[in-house]
């Protein structure tokens, strides 16, 4: 269980969430690398979700995707075309991550929702 105040971030998404940009937001910052995903076998969007856990540092990612450094490298580079973003921007980062919470915040919700629903149908 968590207290509302430690949620930081989330705490802001959380409003935010019944907001339809909300949604937009996700979707211009993550719509190519998701569709990229969903069109792809080799999956981008753990590597950009590690690489944003670890605050931008290479060396940590590496470690805990269990890659080796010229892998990341090239994912990297990948994702920065992919997006056509600086990953090497503070502010690049602020925001994938902001998106990435904010995706995985309204998939919860619409999770949540359709199991209401269907709990409610039965």
């Amino acid at each position: 269980m968590h207290h509302f105040a430690e949620l930081g971030t989330y705490q802001l998404l959380v409003r935010l969430a019944a907001d339809p940009e909300l949604a937009r937001f996700v979707d211009a910052e993550l719509s190519p690398l998701l569709e990229h995903d969903a069109r792809s076998r080799a999956k981008l969007m753990p590597t950009l979700r590690c690489y944003l856990e670890a605050a931008g540092h290479k060396a940590r990612t590496v470690t805990a995707l269990r890659v080796q450094r010229r892998t990341l490298y090239a994912r990297l580079t990948r994702i920065e075309k992919i997006l056509g973003r600086d990953l090497g921007s503070q502010d690049t980062r602020t925001r994938l991550t902001l998106a990435i919470q904010a995706l995985d915040l309204l998939a919860d919700r619409d999770t949540g929702s359709r199991t209401v629903r269907s709990a409610n149908w039965s």
